[in-house]
């Protein structure tokens, strides 16, 4: 049907434009996460990069102060930011980057 397909490219959109997990891309369809229309910010300070938006996640990398990374998506309840850098994508806390926001795509 018309709908299952539209439904199935808004999931590979999702994937191929913010890197989201089909975790992430349930909370952006429920709206706990805010898409991003891509901001350039830089880290404010040496940063620990999480596989998801929480203290407790594993921490998929660490990256240098002054990092430029692309902030793809925005999660308010823990003030947190996916960010890709050229080197990893993962999550950090909004206090780690400087003057993040989040121009939301859509609504």
């Amino acid at each position: 049907t018309s709908n299952n397909q539209d439904n199935e490219w808004y999931r590979d959109f999702l994937k191929e434009e913010y890197n989201a997990t089909d975790g992430e891309i349930s909370y952006i369809e429920s709206g706990r996460y805010e898409t991003c229309s891509g901001e350039k910010v830089k880290t404010t300070e040496r940063t620990e990069v999480k596989n998801a938006p929480d203290f407790y996640a594993l921490t998929a990398g660490e990256l240098p102060k002054d990092t430029e990374v692309e902030i793809l998506l925005y999660y308010p309840d823990n003030d947190a930011y996916k960010i890709n850098s050229d080197k990893i994508i993962g999550w950090v806390t909004a206090k780690f980057l400087e003057n993040p926001i989040c121009d939301t795509d859509q609504e």
